[in-house]
């Protein structure tokens, strides 16, 4: 038999506006997963909430995060973050620029500014949580 992955994204995708998931999709996400096809969220979320979201569909569905920096592979978590040049050189940009900018970790996002005016209140839940820090307080 010849393998099967389905890649999807999460927001505006799989999830409604009340960041809700169908019962049809769930539906159909496990019969494809119990006929042997792998199931991926491929996401610009941080891992740990793309991970929630998989972990409510199915636990053998599988996230690419972070626009890909992070992912599962096999039994594994696979992370390639951008380096310590690229990530000072998009900060000085957006500084410059007097643009957001927004570094995900695992479970945590770094933010250089308040959100901008354009995030709905359910997208700004999936970007930052409680506790989460403010680039903005280190700034010169």
């Amino acid at each position: 038999m010849i393998p099967r992955m389905i890649f999807m994204d999460i927001d505006g995708t799989l999830v409604d506006s009340e960041m809700k998931i169908s019962d049809f999709d769930k539906k159909s996400i496990h019969q494809v997963i119990d006929q042997g096809t792998l199931v991926y969220l491929a996401t610009g979320r941080k891992y740990e909430a793309a991970r929630v979201v998989a972990e409510s569909l199915h636990p053998e569905v599988k996230v690419i995060a972070s626009n890909g920096c992070v992912y599962d592979c096999d039994q594994n978590l696979i992370k390639k973050p951008l380096n310590l040049e690229a990530l000072i050189e998009a900060f000085e940009i957006c500084q410059r620029k007097n643009l957001s900018l927004f570094f995900f970790g695992l479970s945590e996002t770094f933010y250089s500014k308040d959100l901008p005016d354009y995030f709905k209140n359910e997208d700004k839940g999936r970007l930052v949580s409680e506790g989460e820090r403010d680039l903005s307080k280190f700034l010169v």
